[in-house]
């Protein structure tokens, strides 16, 4: 459930997983089994998320991405991304590793 969340935004930051996991003082492993779904970050670890990763934590808990919780800047960006064509669309998912 966290896991893809947790790795789209690692992955949108340039770190990884070790790097996060100094930030948060957890290992790489536990990284990766957040991002592999394997098991599951507890709050204070989302805490920790959260400030490393400099997004709210109701983003990280999956909480549903609406219009009225984006800005203006990433509303112009997800309507262009879902106007690009198939091509375009792959290649943002590529360089963000989606």
């Amino acid at each position: 459930m966290y896991g893809k969340i947790i790795r789209f935004y690692r992955k949108a930051r340039g770190l990884t997983q070790t790097q996060l996991a100094d930030m948060i003082s957890v290992s790489d492993k536990t990284v990766s089994s957040w991002e592999v779904d394997r098991t599951e970050p507890d709050m204070k670890a989302v805490e920790n998320l959260s400030a490393a990763l400099g997004v709210p934590k109701s983003e990280l808990v999956g909480e549903e991405l609406t219009p009225e919780r984006l800005t203006a800047k990433e509303m112009t960006i997800l309507t262009a991304y879902r106007a690009a064509s198939k091509e375009i669309r792959s290649a943002v998912e590529a360089v963000l590793g989606v």
